[in-house]
């Protein structure tokens, strides 16, 4: 009996440096931090995971540069700002989230022109999944995150209300305080994500069962009983 292949997701998790973008990856996807020393480009956790329509085989990709042509094939991304660093939630506002939502842009521009949800790279089909565009243009589901808030308690720099206000004004379909290092709502914070993604992947499954089934399809025996025009 040959391998039963899972149906692949992938996960962009973007945000400046120090805010704990590997060890959100690695506490959902092992249960467990990574030494930072380890956590070089590369380095993508992968996790089976278990939600309410299947089993899917998920890699949580951390990006360094936004730029990066991989965001693409993402079908979610999770914005990291750090709680205590008042620096990395500006650094969002005024730079990582224009560039991601221009890549996001493109991709929603890609899907436009694919009546079937799919875009082709001559090999293998990337899923294109969109939600509501919203205010932000948002093309694929974000969550926003903001960690290490074990530490918020002595060297809180960023309010709740003001990463929650963010989260509207963007049309997040999540926003959470998590904590990586002791698993505080990081799960909750995945799983936001994934339901959306998975939701987004059915809507274009049924756009696409139902594109089909539009189609009328000749056969080359119906159409020989027919005259043929000189």
């Amino acid at each position: 009996m040959g391998k039963k292949f899972l149906p692949r997701l992938k996960i962009a998790i973007v945000g400046t440096s120090g805010v704990g973008k590997y060890s959100l990856s690695h506490q959902f996807a092992n249960g467990w931090i990574a030494p930072r020393d380890s956590n070089e480009p590369g380095d993508n956790p992968s996790k089976i995971v278990q939600l309410d329509n299947g089993k899917y085989d998920l890699e949580v990709i951390v990006f360094r540069d936004l730029d990066d042509e991989r965001l693409k094939d993402c079908q979610g991304v999770m914005v990291v700002y750090s709680v205590v660093d008042k620096a990395s939630f500006q650094f969002l506002k005024t730079t990582a989230l224009q560039k991601l939502f221009e890549s996001l842009r493109s991709k929603s521009e890609d899907a436009s022109n694919d009546p079937e949800g799919t875009r082709n790279d001559g090999q293998n089909p990337v899923k294109t999944p969109t939600r509501n565009p919203a205010p932000a243009g948002l093309s694929i589901p974000v969550v926003l995150v903001g960690n290490k808030v074990d530490e918020a308690e002595l060297s809180r720099e960023i309010e709740q209300d003001v990463g929650d206000a963010l989260s509207r004004d963007l049309s997040c379909v999540g926003f959470f305080e998590t904590a990586a290092t002791c698993n505080v709502e990081v799960p909750k914070a995945f799983r936001c994500l994934l339901a959306e993604i998975t939701k987004n992947l059915g809507v274009e499954k049924n756009k696409k069962q139902s594109f089909k089934k539009k189609c009328c399809i000749i056969s080359r025996s119906a159409l020989s009983g027919l005259p043929i025009r000189p």
